[in-house]
């Protein structure tokens, strides 16, 4: 869940840097549609939800491509948030265009 990880290059330098070689990575994480605002950020409960640590898409997709994965691949989108039982955690989720994404990549040879 890079989503609740502070500095995400740092991490996905650090899954770059272990994989081997040839090494494939594929990743499910929630993204956002709408980045959450500073204010939003300072919110425990939208912590908890799993929304304000996300990102957008282009800018996690990013993220691999910067640092040097090759055939980074989009799979597939799933709504996560859809079978929450919380009428609440489904109607923030939306607010933000919160979903989960599901992605590959490769360390070139």
């Amino acid at each position: 869940m890079l989503n609740l990880v502070p500095d995400k290059p740092k991490a996905v330098a650090e899954i770059f840097r272990v994989l081997r070689p040839g090494g494939r990575v594929q990743i499910a994480d929630i993204l956002l549609a709408t980045p959450a605002s500073a204010a939003c950020r300072s919110h425990p409960e939208l912590w908890a939800e799993c929304i304000v640590g996300a990102t957008t898409e282009s800018d996690f997709l990013d993220l691999f491509h910067t640092e040097g994965f090759t055939g980074v691949e989009l799979l597939s989108h799933l709504d996560y948030f859809a079978g929450s039982s919380s009428a609440e955690t489904r109607k923030v989720a939306a607010s933000f265009g919160a979903r989960t994404l599901v992605m590959r990549a490769v360390k070139p040879s």
